[in-house]
């Protein structure tokens, strides 16, 4: 699996500084599937927002995470056991147990930070994939 694939290359934007639309990598995380059911539960269970707000929310989720994650200056390394790799239609998807993650560059400052995690989940797609036109 190549190195460049846990940071993923980022998408083309659109006007605005936005993914294209279409896009939805970050509403499939474990953060965002929580958002999803926290909405739900507001628009359903409580009727405190309607569901035009909710779908207003996770689209601004997609936004933010893509501008606010590192870019081609941050490094990501993940060293430990690999359990399972694909490449389809130029999307690579992987999962590495036990890993140890250092990124470096880090957006915040802090210049490196490091993680050890029991799995890793990787998904990495070709850019061109993702070009407006």
């Amino acid at each position: 699996m190549p190195a460049a694939g846990a940071a993923g290359g980022q998408p083309s934007q659109s006007a605005g500084g936005q993914p294209p639309a279409a896009m939805s990598l970050y509403i499939n995380t474990r953060i965002g599937a929580a958002l999803i059911e926290a909405l739900d539960e507001l628009v359903m269970s409580k009727q405190i927002i309607n569901k035009s707000l909710a779908v207003k929310v996770s689209q601004q989720f997609e936004t933010s995470m893509h501008a606010t994650l590192p870019t081609e200056n941050a490094k990501v390394d993940i060293k430990g056991n690999l359990l399972l790799y694909n490449f389809v239609d130029g999307v690579w998807k992987g999962v590495v147990d036990d890993a140890r993650v250092t990124i470096t560059g880090c957006p915040n400052g802090v210049g490196t930070e490091h993680a050890t995690v029991d799995r890793v989940k990787i998904v990495a797609m070709d850019t061109k994939l993702f070009k407006d036109g």
